[in-house]
């Protein structure tokens, strides 16, 4: 029975003929439609139909299967995956257009404006997180630029290579090894969070929240969830997780999960800057997805607040601007540094792959500070 791996093999070829006849529709644009430009567009429409067909047959086993029934994914939703899937693997992650990827699907204006829809944020491909966007900012879907998901691709690739030999076989969950361990993941994540505000907020943020290299603000969003799930899982499969420093201080004072991220960025500043703080103005920022939040998640420092009320965090006023709130420099009290540092541990009881762990970390962290 033919595999996936040459269902695969179909789909690459059929989107290079269709590219080449797209690039010849293209050189005959503004003039009158001949026979020629005829016969291309309906050879056009029938390596589509190939196409689909071949994308029925790779998207019904595995993972794939799973994603296109969770989603019902369209026939032209698939068209855009493998459209993009192409176009990475041939020239790079550079992504294409929402012109170029609807013009190729569709032929007429009507149909192209028709089908934007599939690529707005709110549609299968985006909230999902299987396509995303560089361009935040953009609201015109026809120039903003998109690209296929690191996870969907990566995922398309394991079910190509899922039945060769050179492809590993996907590790399972596993279990928190330590207190520290999770600490540090949670450590990890907040960096997710640094990469969004940088996005969000790019000139204001940047002192701070700079981390380098391309942000997708959709993929960002993407990653942060699936990091909360990963983080959440391998708790549930860890023998006395209630028991970790972080875990009785989220359940003792019912935290959030941005009342979790101010708390955990605030304690590895604390390892690794001479100034122990980050401003008020900045950490709102950090557990902020758009302006709305911006306003509203300021009451996360307000007096009453679980984080003050608790004190778990301090605020010194002495340099800030005018007595402006968001000015105000926040750091962790003392005792909530103690209780989430743990006891001291036997060096023999801290593996190899835990103190290589806290030293990158570490090490990437004060590399993002100096920066």
């Amino acid at each position: 029975m033919t595999d996936r791996k040459d269902y695969f093999r179909k789909v690459f070829d059929l989107c290079d003929e269709i590219d080449v006849l797209k690039d010849r529709l293209e050189r005959r644009r503004g003039r009158s439609l001949t026979r020629t430009g005829a016969v291309l567009i309906a050879e056009k429409s029938d390596k589509l139909h190939q196409l689909s067909s071949e994308l029925d047959k790779a998207f019904v086993r595995g993972a794939l299967g799973e994603v296109r029934r969770k989603y019902s994914l369209a026939r032209e939703e698939l068209l855009v995956i493998a459209l993009l899937l192409s176009h990475r693997v041939r020239t790079g992650n550079s992504g294409l257009t929402g012109r170029q990827i609807l013009s190729t699907i569709f032929d007429s204006a009507y149909d192209i404006i028709k089908g934007m829809g599939i690529l707005t944020s709110e549609a299968n491909l985006r909230s999902a997180g299987m396509v995303v966007t560089a361009d935040p900012y953009r609201e015109d879907i026809l120039e903003t630029t998109f690209r296929l998901s690191d996870d969907m691709f990566y995922a398309i690739v394991y079910e190509i290579g899922s039945q060769g030999s050179f492809m590993p076989s996907r590790p399972a969950q596993r279990p928190f090894s330590s207190a520290r361990e999770h600490l540090i993941d949670m450590g990890r994540l907040t960096a997710l969070y640094r990469r969004r505000a940088a996005a969000m907020f790019p000139v204001e943020a940047e002192d701070f929240f700079s981390v380098g290299g391309e942000v997708t603000l959709d993929e960002t969003d993407y990653r942060i969830e699936s990091a909360w799930g990963e983080i959440e899982g391998r708790l549930l499969l860890t023998k006395d997780y209630e028991k970790f420093p972080l875990v009785r201080l989220e359940r003792t004072h019912a935290l959030s999960r941005e009342e979790l991220v101010i708390v955990v960025s605030l304690f590895f500043v604390e390892l690794v800057s001479p100034t122990p703080y980050l401003v008020v103005g900045d950490l709102v920022k950090l557990v902020s997805r758009d302006e709305e939040d911006l306003i509203s998640r300021r009451g996360l420092f307000a007096a009453e607040s679980t984080l003050l009320r608790s004190g778990i965090i301090k605020f010194d006023e002495e340099y800030s601007v005018h007595r402006k709130m968001s000015t105000f420099e926040a750091y962790l009290a003392d005792w909530a540094m103690e209780e989430l540092a743990g006891p001291k541990p036997e060096a023999q009881g801290i593996t190899a792959d835990v103190q290589i762990d806290v030293h990158e970390f570490l090490k990437g962290l004060t590399g993002e500070m100096e920066t």
